[in-house]
């Protein structure tokens, strides 16, 4: 899912604009796919940075991280009750291009139909 790793790379950078990107990122992974509870954790993430930096209404930036790691957890609960817990997260630095390029290059291979677009 390129939003979702598009988002990982621009969170990575911790700046303003690159979180605010990165934000946009993952809430258009979570529109194709809602029941991602990595990519809730990472929405809490990126609005309880923002509340705390300031770029967002601190009040409404930590409403905003609570919602959304609730969500996260309620996932990764039924996750574990199916025996598919979240043991652990990869985060790799690469240039974006070359990040488009990699991801490109397993869609051609993959086989899998969320690859091919």
């Amino acid at each position: 899912m390129i939003s979702k790793w598009s988002g990982d790379f621009l969170a990575g950078k911790r700046d303003k604009e690159s979180l605010s990107k990165a934000l946009d990122f993952y809430l258009k992974a979570l529109a194709i796919d809602s029941l991602n509870a990595r990519v809730w954790a990472a929405v809490a993430k990126c609005y309880s940075l923002q509340a705390q930096w300031g770029s967002i209404d601190r009040t409404e930036g930590y409403e905003k991280a609570r919602i959304a790691s609730n969500k996260a957890i309620a996932l990764d609960n039924m996750l574990n009750e199916n025996e598919t817990p979240i043991s652990g997260m990869l985060s790799l630095e690469v240039e974006h291009q070359e990040l488009i390029n990699r991801l490109m290059g397993r869609g051609l291979v993959s086989g899998r139909p969320d690859d091919q677009d």
